[in-house]
């Protein structure tokens, strides 16, 4: 972290009231609790996508001719029509 940046927020905390310091405690404390939610959140949904991954598989390459071929040889029997 900037040290500039960090200076500036202990300057900030030393020149407020106790009430001002307490506020910003309980707002610290609130934002900390809603960033573990949004991981939390996250890793779930994450956890969520792997398992439909997981159920996906792999189609594998048709070969539209031989496919056809079948396909007629099933319900014509060995007519041949071109």
């Amino acid at each position: 972290m900037n040290m500039a940046l960090r200076e500036e927020a202990v300057r900030m905390m030393d020149a407020l009231p106790d009430e001002g310091i307490r506020a910003t405690i309980l707002y610290m404390s609130e934002y900390r609790r809603k960033q573990e939610e949004e991981k939390k959140r996250i890793e779930a949904n994450r956890v969520a996508f792997e398992d439909l991954l997981s159920l996906c598989k792999s189609v594998p390459d048709l070969d539209e001719e031989k496919e056809l071929q079948e396909s007629r040889e099933e319900r014509f029997g060995n007519a041949y029509i071109d």
